[in-house]
């Protein structure tokens, strides 16, 4: 069996990868291709945790409760069996498995070795697939994700020594080279990846040859900021960090985040000043291997372009144009949250009105909603109910497949900035749309079958 493992690097697109694989699953195994659960249900975590070896418990050791090295032999072969049984079940012909940890976490020749035995006994051909992206921009892009954790420094290249060993690619494609061989090895440049008609996502199911299937909304699956969002970000988890003083969540931040990530502002790249050709100098040696090696006898330059040019810090009068438009950003968007909370409440109130069987109330409670706070699940559900009392059965199926898909990506993406800020769709909200709209299908559009489903709406009186 053919085994495909995606191991990143970390900041290429490998969340939205994952999510779309995930998402497809059943696609993939109408193919004869297993996504396995067993490694992880978004992406394959568990395998980059029982890899590992003779270091200290890391994040991904510790939330499986991996504190020994005893621990973590134990959990390998008790995840090989988990995966053996996952492929009887599904008797495919092809394995895929995603994870950056590959990349991030197994850096020791021992633990690559570990991963090849582990994968062996299922494979007959084992292929390693992974994304580079020029170190600087890679950089850049982990500063942004430290900021929205928290990190309270400002941005700064590490000193000459002090840069991620995991950033020379040429050292990187040797080490996995070594323990899969030269072949198995396959490099592609994520900026070319994001040029694809279909963004990364796309690049990634051409290159593995994966079935066509729907693509995420968005490559980016993790919002991004821009210069201003950062700073703004950066000096904001001074006064309100992430967690409180007992560790626990900070309440206070609400969803600072999505509210910034949906900010239009001047936004652009983060201006350090021209030194990235400093900081790119120390890769230089290495990418050039890599060119000659991996991608037919390129150039460095032609194969990750010129360093750009310095970008010289706005001046204040910019800076206190850019803090104000941020500033009235966050009002309008916590001025919107608060409208759509009415209007979740006033969509409750209409489904009573229905349940009560007065469906002109309810049309009277949503008629006057603003159309920035009526798409929403909640609210398209409840003017489904109102279009069925009032026997017009196409657009409500129209109303439901919108707030199926709304409900939907707010799901997926664990909060929904995209709605303006309210809290994370739960899955009783998709299960009742679905539901809904199962139930209009079933019927038809036929005056009668319509009645009985407005009726059934209303819950039964007890006599």
């Amino acid at each position: 069996m053919q085994i495909d493992v995606h191991i990143g690097i970390e900041k290429t697109g490998s969340t939205a990868i994952q999510s779309w694989l995930q998402h497809n699953r059943d696609v993939l195994a109408q193919a004869g291709i297993l996504y396995p659960r067993s490694l992880g249900e978004r992406f394959s975590a568990n395998l980059a945790a029982a890899c590992q070896r003779n270091r200290r418990p890391d994040d991904l050791r510790k939330v499986r409760g991996l504190l020994t090295q005893e621990a973590v032999d134990e959990y390998r072969e008790a995840l090989h069996e988990k995966l053996a049984a996952e492929i009887r079940r599904s008797k495919p012909s092809r394995l895929v498995l995603s994870c950056e940890h590959f990349f991030g976490r197994l850096w020791r020749e021992e633990e690559l070795t570990l991963l090849r035995d582990f994968l062996t006994p299922f494979a007959t051909n084992i292929r390693i697939w992974l994304y580079l992206r020029r170190q600087d921009e890679w950089f850049l892009s982990a500063y942004s994700t430290a900021v929205s954790s928290g990190r309270v420094a400002p941005f700064h290249y590490p000193a000459l020594g002090n840069e991620r060993p995991m950033l020379h690619y040429d050292q990187l494609l040797q080490r996995w080279s070594a323990a899969f061989g030269r072949e198995a090895v396959h490099a592609a440049l994520y900026s070319s990846a994001c040029d694809h008609p279909q963004g990364v996502v796309g690049h990634f199911c051409q290159w593995l040859e994966l079935p066509e299937a729907p693509s995420p909304r968005s490559d980016r699956a993790n919002p991004s900021l821009g210069e201003a969002q950062l700073e703004f970000l950066r000096q904001f988890n001074t006064a309100v960090p992430p967690f409180d003083e007992a560790h626990q969540p900070n309440l206070e931040r609400g969803d600072i985040i999505g509210a910034l990530s949906l900010y239009n502002g001047s936004g652009g790249r983060l201006a350090v000043t021209g030194e990235e050709g400093w900081f790119l100098e120390r890769f230089a040696e290495g990418n050039e291997w890599v060119a000659q090696q991996w991608f037919e006898g390129a150039s460095a330059r032609e194969l990750f372009g010129e360093p750009p040019a310095a970008v010289e810090p706005g001046a204040d009068s910019d800076s206190a144009e850019e803090a104000a438009a941020l500033a009235i950003h966050l009002w309008r968007f916590q001025q919107l949250r608060q409208r759509r909370a009415i209007a979740r409440e006033q969509a409750a109130l209409a489904r009573l009105d229905i349940a009560r069987g007065d469906s002109d109330s309810a049309a009277a409670r949503l008629q006057g909603l603003a159309e920035d706070v009526a798409r929403q699940p909640s609210v398209l559900l409840a003017r489904a109910e109102c279009l069925l009392a009032a026997g017009d059965a196409q657009q409500a199926l129209a109303s439901l497949r919108e707030g199926l898909s709304l409900a939907e990506e707010g799901a997926e993406h664990g909060r929904a900035a995209t709605l303006g800020g309210e809290p994370p769709v739960g899955s009783q909200i998709v299960q009742e749309l679905r539901a809904l709209e199962q139930r209009v299908h079933e019927v038809g559009n036929t005056p009668g079958g319509l009645k009985k489903l407005a009726r059934s709406l209303r819950p039964k009186r007890r006599s």
